[in-house]
């Protein structure tokens, strides 16, 4: 089996523990852990002892590369103050109707137990104030209660970013594919017994500021991502990998005619860059590939 196959078929676990987190280091730490379980998992099935090094090699690249993939999905805005305020407003209401109820109900039950009696007349005054104040106290509720919208009160706003399994997941299988096209180059130079030197797309690399197996996932990750322009998460991808080659003095060429000479061509229907070239300064660290009429 390859690695990719080994995710592939826990994919529903590792998408459960995925959905499970939130926050980019705690992702990337989910990350890590699937990738080391799948790398136990592959030296236990494969005999091949400089695969297995190879494996090992090429997965400690891919945990580094880890802080590349892009793991926001939809994000959430909470406003505290806005909640407080609306508690406040809602006990500003409920007070007042509450003894306007209370009252109003005094003064009529006074009312009724003097009716008849000369005692009334002694109790009209007091039954009177209390029903006075009980209409105040829901008429005052009444205005609270149609005064419109709550009040915005500026104050402490959180912003909550959901993880994005599906993309994740989906961002580790091209970095993984991208791992068995390494170790599958491996082998077919182990087996033609050829030195690293003949492997098409690397020159010399004794003055690279980036490893060879790291340039080799980078090229790869990019050729993926050039292969969809239209997904958001592959132009991210490409970004992202702009930068953290920009930070390394690589830069990443595109096809023109202008550069034509870093890249190798194939038939395609129209000019463009299948994958692009890296270099540092006058040094060509990874041929590209090109489509060209």
């Amino acid at each position: 089996m390859t690695i990719y196959e080994f995710l592939e078929k826990d994919k529903e676990r590792f998408l459960q523990r995925l959905s499970s987190v939130s926050g980019p280091d705690r992702v990337i730490q989910v990350c890590e852990e699937e990738l080391n379980r799948i790398l136990l998992q592959y030296n236990e099935a494969n005999t091949d002892k400089r695969a297995g090094e190879e494996a090992w090699y090429a997965m400690q690249t891919a945990r580094a590369a880890l802080p590349l993939l892009d793991t926001a999905g939809e994000a959430k805005i909470y406003n505290l103050a806005s909640r407080q305020e609306e508690r406040k407003v809602s006990r500003s209401v409920t007070l007042p109707l509450a003894a306007g109820i209370g009252s109003t109900a005094g003064g009529a039950l006074l009312l009724a137990l003097g009716a008849g009696h000369i005692a009334a007349l002694t109790l009209f005054p007091v039954s009177a104030l209390l029903l006075i104040a009980g209409m105040g106290g829901i008429f005052l509720a009444g205005r609270k209660s149609a005064g419109g919208a709550i009040p915005q009160v500026p104050g402490e706003v959180i912003v909550k970013a959901e993880t994005d399994s599906e993309k994740v997941y989906h961002s580790l299988s091209m970095m993984l594919n991208v791992v068995d096209h390494n170790l599958e180059e491996v082998s077919r130079k182990s087996a033609l017994s050829v030195s690293e030197s003949d492997i098409p797309g690397l020159p010399d690399q004794s003055s690279s500021p980036l490893k060879k197996d790291e340039l080799q996932l980078l090229s790869g990750l990019l050729e993926s991502a050039y292969s969809r322009p239209e997904e958001a998460y592959a132009r991210d991808m490409i970004s992202e990998i702009r930068f953290y080659l920009h930070r390394h003095s690589v830069e990443l060429v595109e096809y023109s005619l202008d550069t034509a000479s870093l890249f190798d061509r194939m038939p395609a229907p129209s000019d463009r860059t299948i994958r692009p070239a890296l270099k540092s300064g006058t040094l060509v660290l990874m041929r590209g590939l090109a489509g060209t009429l």
